[in-house]
Parts: C-alpha cells; sequence; structure tokens
C-alpha cells in the first residue's frame, strides 16, 4: 500500500467516522426532542382531564340548582294551596255570619 493510497483510506476512516458521530448526534437530538414531545403530551392529557372535570362540575351545577329551585317551588305552591283552601273557609264562614245578622 502506498502512501497516498493509505491517505485515501484514512481519509475514507475520517469521513465515516464523522458520519457516525453526525448521525448519533442526531439521533441524541431526536431523542431529546422526543422526550419533550411526550412531556408535552402527558401535560396536554393531565390539562385536558381537569377541563373535562371542571367542565362536568360547572354543568351540572345549574341542573342542581334547577332541581332545588324546583323544590321550594313545590313548596311555595303546596303553602299557596293551603291558604287558599283557609281564605276559602274564612270566607264561607264570614259569609254565613253576614247572613245571621
Amino acid at each position: 500500500m502506498s502512501d497516498t493510497e493509505f491517505q485515501r483510506l484514512i481519509l475514507e476512516k475520517l469521513a465515516t467516522m464523522e458520519q457516525n458521530i453526525a448521525t448519533k448526534k442526531d439521533l441524541l437530538h431526536l431523542e431529546t426532542k422526543m422526550d419533550t414531545l411526550e412531556q408535552n403530551m402527558t401535560q396536554l392529557r393531565e390539562s385536558q382531564a381537569r377541563m373535562e372535570h371542571d367542565l362536568t362540575e360547572k354543568i351540572t351545577a345549574p341542573f342542581d340548582a334547577r332541581e332545588v329551585q324546583k323544590d321550594i317551588n313545590d313548596r311555595i305552591l303546596g303553602t299557596l294551596g293551603r291558604l287558599e283552601a283557609k281564605i276559602d273557609v274564612l270566607q264561607m264562614e264570614t259569609a254565613h255570619i253576614r247572613r245571621i245578622k
């Protein structure tokens, strides 16, 4: 092997080594980016779960309030019904008393 051939061989090996190093750097860079992407996806999933939980609470709150208000309205209507019945009885009693006088 001549000096020129030896030099070419060494240069080829160096070029191959440089390519391997560059490829390894690219792989490390890619791995870092993938790790970052996985972390972001995990944060996104956690954020989505939190938002879904909060949204469910916010949506159910008005329905719960409506049910409470419906119960209150039913009680009020029941009380009004009893008051109407008592007023009717009192009106009949006063009408009866007026006829007697």
